[in-house]
């Protein structure tokens, strides 16, 4: 037999033996950790000023005379042989009273929450005895239903006005231009889609309205005829009235989806002063 085919076969019967010692080893520690687990006490939080613990799910102390720990069951120590009944006996009174010591406080504590409870109650019933309070509480409850009507409310309106194109837009502004009236003016505004200032290489279609009004925002009369037509148009539209929002400072309202309101005074391509609704 050649000397490399005897040096496979040393390796191949090495590593079998290695092999079988790592298993063997590997399966003692097993045994070895169960051994230990079955042997460890373990504290019981409960008892534990009583110095009584837990083996193999059940109590256990230390005998008085070896502290070896035995059965709480146990009536002679198994280590020394002296008699440990009374101790053991001693140990289970103990854990007796503590027990009972925690059933009375969870009922004590038991018995103060429902009186807490009571007294909340109590206290409850008192406040809506007094008339002052119960006005109080109902004025602050409408407060926030009127609150919560007309976030809804706008919430809602503000979906209405978001357009899906601008053919929708123009085929609803037109309907609320006839729905507000719009024919008392002596040429009805109508919405016309134009193209936006390029960003990059970009643009986008829009439409817009605009109102030729008589007179400067200043002076502008919101009672005319005029006036509630543009207000009624604002309101259906965009969900607001469009005569508390403008100011003489404030000449421009942007809103959200990309709406806006403009006035402009006349100047030199212009001959009237306007109000323009726009989206882009």
């Amino acid at each position: 037999m050649e000397l490399i085919q005897i040096f496979v076969i040393f390796m191949i019967t090495t590593s079998i033996t290695l092999t079988g010692f790592v298993i063997r080893q590997r399966k003692n520690n097993r045994m070895l950790g169960e051994l230990v687990d079955q042997n460890k006490v373990s504290d019981h939080g409960r008892y534990s000023k009583l110095n009584v613990g837990i083996k193999n799910q059940e109590f256990v102390t230390r005998c008085p005379s070896c502290a070896e720990w035995i059965n709480l069951e146990a009536k002679i120590c198994k280590s020394c042989q002296q008699s440990v009944q009374d101790h053991n006996e001693a140990k289970r009174e103990g854990m007796q009273l503590l027990d009972q010591e925690r059933k009375e406080m969870q009922i004590a504590t038991e018995r103060k929450n429902k009186e807490q409870m009571q007294k909340d109650k109590e206290q409850l019933k008192s406040i809506l005895r007094n008339k002052f309070s119960r006005i109080s509480i109902a004025s602050t409850l409408l407060v926030i239903l009127l609150f919560t009507i007309l976030n809804i409310a706008s919430t809602v309106r503000l979906k209405k006005a978001m357009p899906v194109s601008t053919t929708a837009l123009v085929t609803s502004w037109n309907a609320i231009i006839t729905e507000c009236d719009f024919l008392g003016v002596s040429t009805m505004p109508k919405p016309q889609t134009f193209d936006s200032v390029a960003i990059g290489h970009s643009s986008k279609l829009g439409v817009e309205l605009i109102v030729e009004t008589p007179s400067t925002l200043a002076t502008f009369d919101w009672d005319s005829l005029l006036g509630k037509e543009i207000i009624c148009f604002s309101e259906k539209a965009l969900g607001l009235d469009v005569s508390k929002k403008f100011g003489l400072e404030s000449k421009t309202i942007y809103l959200e989806n990309d709406f806006s309101i403009y006035y402009s005074d006349p100047y030199f391509l212009v001959d009237k002063p306007f109000i323009r609704f726009r989206w882009r």
